[in-house]
């Protein structure tokens, strides 16, 4: 690991995030309304997950690639602003207290799932992110990719594909539920 690869995902998260709040000011000068419902999803997968909030988005019948396009870069600036700090604790740069133990935690889940991961490499991490059980997904298993030796490409490659497909699969059951459980009501 050298220094360009921490300036690399740091500027990539800091240009998602921007990004992201650009496209949310734009879109608040044309739909307010549209505007807080992808705030409100974009909350509820920071605070509660991303069931939870794609299962908001359908809710509030807003399309699925909204959806799906909200929740995925939700979870990318996430899973970059984690593994931004996972990084810099590798040269014991402590940014904040409360988040060096976050990511420790982060560390040592990865470190458990890593040797299961390794046997079937870069399938694994794919099927890893993809899994919906408990501290699995984009940011324990980026930093899984980076415990593996991947480049930075390809680790962010299968995590980002993982990802995006867990969430839309997870989109489709939930809107296809909706509509089922609608015809009893």
């Amino acid at each position: 690991m050298n220094y360009s690869k921490r300036k690399i995902v740091l500027l990539s998260t800091t240009g998602l995030f921007a990004f992201f709040l650009i496209l949310m000011v734009s879109i608040s000068f044309i739909d307010t309304k549209l505007a807080g419902y992808i705030s409100s999803m974009a909350l509820t997968n920071i605070l509660i997950g991303r069931v939870p909030s794609i299962s908001l988005g359908t809710s509030l019948d807003l399309d699925i690639l909204t959806v799906v396009f909200t929740i995925f870069t939700t979870e990318a600036i996430l899973s970059l602003f984690f593994y931004t700090l996972f990084l810099y604790s590798l040269r014991n740069i402590k940014l904040l207290e409360s988040l060096s133990n976050q990511v420790i935690k982060l560390h040592n889940t990865a470190s458990q799932y890593k040797e299961y991961i390794d046997k079937y490499g870069m399938f694994g991490l794919l099927f890893f992110v993809f899994m919906p059980f408990w501290m699995t997904g984009p940011v324990v298993g980026i930093i899984i990719g980076d415990l593996m030796n991947f480049s930075l490409v390809k680790n962010i490659t299968i995590v980002a594909i993982g990802t995006f497909v867990a969430i839309f699969c997870w989109a489709i059951m939930i809107k296809y539920f909706i509509e089922y459980i609608q015809v009893f009501i």
